[in-house]
């Protein structure tokens, strides 16, 4: 197949989606960032990410365990655990400071300048 060939393809199915994601937004849907960061961070994990508005590789967890955060500045998370758990978000003295509502929730702007260790439990 051709390059141009190649790139009239992409470019059709491109607008495709900008089409689907355009009519489920006016629909009252879920914008298509948040479909891809929800597809991202699967039922049952906590997703912590170092840039705003669910960018960048996060850090996917499963397990009831403490994770360290690796980043400061601003990022965002999604809590998409199940059963009602939370997320206990520590300082750098292992202290918890802040614990998360009930899932589905998510920090699009979340500062983790503060954070050391998230423990999804």
């Amino acid at each position: 197949m051709s390059r141009s060939v190649k790139v009239a393809a992409l470019g059709r199915a491109g607008v495709a989606l900008a089409g689907a994601a355009l009519a489920l937004v006016a629909a009252g849907g879920v914008a298509s960032a948040d479909v891809n960061a929800t597809v991202a961070c699967g039922r049952g994990h906590f997703c912590a990410y170092p840039g705003i508005n669910f960018t960048g590789t996060p850090i996917d967890m499963v397990a009831c365990h403490d994770y360290d955060i690796p980043w400061t500045g601003t990022g965002s998370w999604i809590n998409n655990q199940t059963g009602g758990a939370r997320a206990e978000f520590k300082d750098n003295t292992g202290t918890t400071r802040w614990v998360s509502d009930v899932p589905y929730t998510e920090d699009r702007d979340a500062p983790w300048g503060w954070v050391y260790k998230v423990r999804p439990c």
